[in-house]
């Protein structure tokens, strides 16, 4: 199983992962599903459109999907409520 990513803020123009964009390969979520073991513990990016969101009270669950597969990833991000 594959472990949710943490994202510090959803609606920041910068890079999720917090450094520069050449720093994190971006993977297709087939692949990561495909390849588990080799991805956990490591910073990925990943590209696609919201599937689900559920906005909890400090945080929320954002399902992504980018299409090479049926599967989606879930996100798990810290939500401030100046944003919402």
């Amino acid at each position: 199983m594959v472990r949710a990513i943490h994202v510090p803020n959803v609606m920041s123009p910068a890079p999720v992962h917090g450094g520069a964009a050449s720093d994190v390969a971006r993977l297709k979520i087939k692949k990561i599903f495909s390849s588990e073991s080799s991805v956990l513990g490591t910073k990925v990016k990943v590209q696609g459109w919201v599937r689900t969101l559920r906005d909890q009270k400090n945080f929320a669950f954002i399902s992504i999907n980018d299409g090479s597969c049926l599967k989606d990833i879930q996100v798990i991000a810290e939500v401030s409520r100046s944003i919402m």
